[in-house]
């Protein structure tokens, strides 16, 4: 089509006035404009989709068509709604309001039974295992409700490992709940709940929250009651109790994530030099499990606690480039989801960290309620569907699609925030904030065909 239309119309281009030969050039330029958009839109990228800034129906790696949401029924509970999370088979959900615990049904929806919180601290942590037993935690103890309804209340814990099995354990003192200090002055450990024993143990550690917890490996940064500076990495390997001491020169924030699978610790640094004036940070990659040359003990005789504890610098993994930021990672390691500073998100795939896909959203729309909106990214509990929000822009993503397309959906009136989307990808659990004068109320929702 461009060579049998461009070269006349430069011919005539050329021998025209100057008026005339303006209209042709306008001509000419939305001719070539339009030829060349009807070809790129005719190429599907391998495994990729470009940026685009257009409104979010005409994106390119967006569909043009919204797919419908619809309400499949308010909690309806008078408090206000904090947390809700899939079952691995999507056919129940926990709703965790300000006051205790409740298991729904999806699929009709019904309530199946509820647990009020008993500490006055609130529940906390909460995440179904495999088997589909539901655990999570009441002010610090560890707490369950099997798959037929059966509850249970455990020992003291801060963090649970996915599969209900570790017990993250802080602050404790010589006696309490059989805790035995292994060196001077270990506060915090990592605790087998089903052999009943202490596997790894440490100095204080920073705040459960930036944790990383999987079946078989922990990681934490140490509490700024710590060693100054610098503020180290611990890892805990729970298959061998082997404890390791990572320092990273002058980082003051350390954020670890860690493989699912037990492949890979990615490892986010960062801090300030120069007096405090000049900021920097720095993304490291390390394959687990880590040789046996990392456990050196005391090397370049390193003050507390790698006097006391293993400690080394393990070589990193050579890699091209990694996120920028901590990532959002698939419950199976496959897929990191990480937001861009430009309305979009890229998508990457480990063990290799090979940026696959850069898809790009729709803006922010109006003003965003401070306790809902932002931008937040879920994945189904089989890794299949990935669910995106930004402000109050809605989106699916088929994980097996090739090339990767971004869905658009018709989002809820007023502000939400995605919690989970079911693993067959047609459920939502959103937290949907109606007015001012109202509790945040849980709501599950279906997308139509």
């Amino acid at each position: 089509m461009q060579d049998r239309f461009m070269p006349p119309l430069l011919h005539a281009l050329a021998r025209s006035s100057s008026a005339k030969a303006w209209r042709l050039r306008a001509i000419a330029s939305a001719m070539a404009l339009l030829v060349g958009s009807s070809v790129h839109a005719a190429t599907l990228l391998p495994d990729q989709t470009a940026r685009a800034s257009s409104p979010p129906g005409d994106m390119q790696g967006t569909s043009v068509q919204p797919t419908r949401l619809e309400s499949a029924g308010a909690l309806n509970n008078e408090y206000r709604s904090q947390q809700l999370v899939f079952s691995p088979k999507g056919d129940r959900f926990a709703h965790v309001h300000d006051r205790g615990l409740e298991l729904w049904q999806t699929q009709p929806l019904k309530r199946l039974t509820s647990v009020q919180e008993t500490s006055g601290l609130g529940i906390r942590q909460v995440q179904f295992n495999p088997h589909g037993q539901l655990n999570y935690i009441d002010g610090r103890r560890h707490a369950w409700v099997t798959s037929d309804l059966q509850r249970g209340l455990g020992g003291k814990a801060d963090l649970i490992s996915p599969d209900g099995r570790y017990a993250v354990r802080t602050g404790l003192r010589e006696g309490e709940d059989g805790f035995a200090p292994q060196f001077y002055n270990a506060t915090s450990d990592v605790y087998d709940l089903l052999e009943q024993r202490s596997v790894c143990q440490f100095p204080a550690i920073g705040w459960v929250t930036n944790a990383a917890f999987t079946a078989n490996w922990f990681a934490v940064q140490l509490a700024i009651t710590g060693p100054q500076p610098p503020k180290p990495l611990a890892l805990c390997e729970m298959a061998t109790g082997r404890a390791l001491i990572m320092p990273f020169g002058d980082a003051r924030t350390i954020t670890p994530t860690l493989d699912p699978q037990g492949r890979w610790l990615m490892v986010h640094a960062s801090g300030s030099r120069l007096l405090g004036l000049s900021d920097w940070q720095e993304s490291k990659l390390f394959a687990l499990p880590l040789a046996q040359s990392a456990f050196a003990k005391n090397p370049n005789n390193e003050p507390y606690p790698c006097a006391e504890l293993p400690c080394g610098q393990p070589a990193p993994k050579p890699v091209a480039a990694l996120p920028e930021a901590k990532p959002v990672v698939s419950p199976d390691g496959t897929w990191l989801a990480v937001w861009g500073n430009d309305q979009t998100v890229r998508l990457h795939k480990s063990p290799d960290m090979q940026q696959v896909a850069l898809l790009a959203h729709g803006p922010y729309h109006g003003s965003i309620n401070q306790s809902t909106g932002g931008r937040r990214a879920v994945f189904s509990a089989n890794s299949r569907w990935m669910g995106l929000q930004a402000g109050r822009q809605l989106y699916r993503l088929d994980l097996q699609n090739n090339p990767l397309r971004l869905q658009e959906l018709t989002p809820p009136a007023g502000d939400f925030e995605l919690q989970g989307i079911s693993s067959d990808g047609q459920y939502w659990l959103l937290l949907h904030h109606l007015g001012p004068q109202l509790p945040l109320q849980g709501v599950l929702w279906r997308a139509t065909p």
